[in-house]
């Protein structure tokens, strides 16, 4: 397993090959929030929690179950935000805690060209005038959005389509045109392509404790890109959505799959 920070230590990230028996490192009581889920889902979403507990076990929790709510939210225990993302092959966990970031987001894909025909589906037109061919035909930037959803759903409970996300490589910034907010953005490249999203807390609002030593630092800068932070509210607790990839065929959930423009509606899709 490969661990990393970033945001000066303030997220922590584990990403992790899929194992043939990781459906069994599950707890019963995460298996049951599955649903019906296929074998290949229950393999991969049993990696990420194993990537996910092993994060928390950095950080002195005790093995504990990942359960996801009604809607299909994970839940994280007090004073973390977190994220869970796998493709076919590596799962993936991001956790934090939430005295520095508000909301998490990740998502994770195979270094791979997109599926045809999907860029006008992803890119917004301004996007689409920003980046040159060969980077919007890159999985770039539907893992920013996907990200981006999962570390915003929590916040504001509500769906997203694709046009309502711009990014902004360069400036590694996302705003949702529909709330009017912006999330901080990070671009991993190798032989995945990896997204995160994440917010600060309100500007002004009391600091929670620190929890488990997870990277407080006092020079780290308190509320930064928070445009939108009278929409933030309270919900510092509030764990993201695990989402979706584009390797389509049987395990039909996320945008890609069913080639429309909106964001997996169900909490089958929330890994």
């Amino acid at each position: 397993m490969e661990i990393f920070t970033i945001d000066r230590q303030n997220v922590i990230v584990g990403i992790r090959p899929i194992e043939r028996d990781d459906q069994f490192a599950m707890y019963a009581s995460e298996v049951a929030s599955m649903g019906r889920a296929v074998a290949k889902v229950r393999r991969g979403s049993g990696a990420a929690r194993v990537v996910a507990r092993t994060l928390l076990a950095h950080l002195g929790f005790p093995s504990m179950p990942i359960v996801k709510t009604r809607s299909g939210v994970p839940i994280w225990p007090p004073g973390i935000v977190g994220s869970l993302a796998h493709h076919d092959t590596v799962a993936a966990a991001a956790i934090a805690g939430t005295q520095r970031i508000a909301s998490l987001g990740i998502d994770i894909e195979p270094n791979e060209p997109l599926p045809d025909n999907l860029i006008e589906l992803i890119a917004t037109p301004n996007e689409q005038r920003m980046y040159d061919l060969r980077l919007l035909k890159r999985r770039d930037l539907f893992v920013l959005k996907e990200a981006v959803y999962k570390a915003y759903f929590p916040l504001y409970h509500q769906f997203l389509e694709f046009q309502d996300v711009e990014i902004d490589i360069t400036a590694r910034l996302a705003h949702v045109s529909k709330a009017n907010c912006t999330f901080a953005l990070e671009l991993l490249i190798s032989k995945n392509v990896i997204g995160l999203a994440y917010s600060r807390p309100i500007c002004g609002s009391p600091e929670p404790p620190d929890h488990h030593g997870l990277a407080i630092r006092n020079d780290a800068t308190w509320c930064d890109r928070a445009d939108d932070a009278d929409r933030l509210g309270d919900q510092h607790h509030a764990a993201p959505v695990e989402g979706a990839e584009i390797v389509f065929p049987e395990d039909a959930v996320g945008p890609s799959r069913h080639t429309t423009a909106h964001f997996a509606r169900t909490g089958q899709s929330f890994r």
